[in-house]
């Protein structure tokens, strides 16, 4: 087994008592838009140096701890192989992209900012997060959360492609909890983390087919119902 790690978790003060408030300050749009693009050309290209520049020291801490690979630079590259596949599967070639990605809208709580962002003028589901260490916004993808090997409870973003309403289900603290949703819609839920990946995951069942295990979905959803079978996004 894998020895504990010691971490040393990047502060991000973030108020309890905070509530995220929309922001019209484009020039901070367009420069988390910026780092975006910068970040998805990077991993595309393996660029795992570059990839580590635009990355919060929280989520560098969170590659080292969930790595399996001996050192933090085979970790980092590990982290930027499975981002690349996640790219790819989603979005294609971000070179062909017209518009490249886009925030669309900005919530800032404290150091925190949620970016909703668009590629080629198509929102994605979830939003980008960047936390604010020593005055400049890195890239923490996910919400800010402690580190943890597995357990608590996310967000997760399902699309159902089959054209009549569907029951599935994913993980909870004990066995698994049931949502619905329409034909041709889309929803998101609550889900405990079960998939100890680099941003957790979670278990899904769709009526009676499953489970699967999915991954958290960088670039889209987390997971899709198709012909009432559970299919992730992204693997764990």
């Amino acid at each position: 087994m894998k020895a504990l790690k010691t971490l040393i978790l990047s502060a991000v003060a973030v108020s309890s008592t905070a509530v995220a408030a929309p922001s019209n300050d484009v020039a901070l749009m367009n420069q988390l838009g910026t780092q975006l693009n910068v970040f998805a050309r990077a991993v595309q290209e393996g660029r795992a140096e570059a990839v580590q520049g635009v990355l919060s020291q929280q989520l560098l801490s969170r590659i080292t701890y969930r790595g399996t690979e001996p050192t933090f630079q085979e970790n980092l590259e590990a982290f930027v192989a499975r981002e690349q596949a996640k790219l790819a599967r989603e979005v294609g070639d971000v070179n062909a992209l017209r518009q490249g990605i886009t925030v669309t809208a900005l919530d800032v709580e404290g150091n925190v900012a949620a970016a909703s962002i668009a590629i080629d003028g198509r929102p994605l589901p979830k939003p980008f997060y960047f936390v604010r260490e020593h005055g400049t916004y890195k890239l923490n993808i996910i919400r800010p959360l402690g580190i943890a090997e597995q357990g608590g409870i996310d967000t997760y973003d399902v699309k159902n492609e089959d054209g009549v309403s569907r029951s599935f289900y994913c993980s909870a603290s004990s066995g698994m909890y049931g949502y619905g949703v329409g034909a041709w819609g889309n929803r998101s839920v609550s889900c405990y983390n079960s998939c100890p990946t680099y941003f957790d995951g979670t278990q899904f069942k769709v009526e009676n087919n499953g489970p699967t295990d999915c991954d958290y979905n960088t670039w889209g959803w987390d997971m899709y119902i198709r012909s009432g079978q559970p299919v992730c996004g992204s693997p764990c």
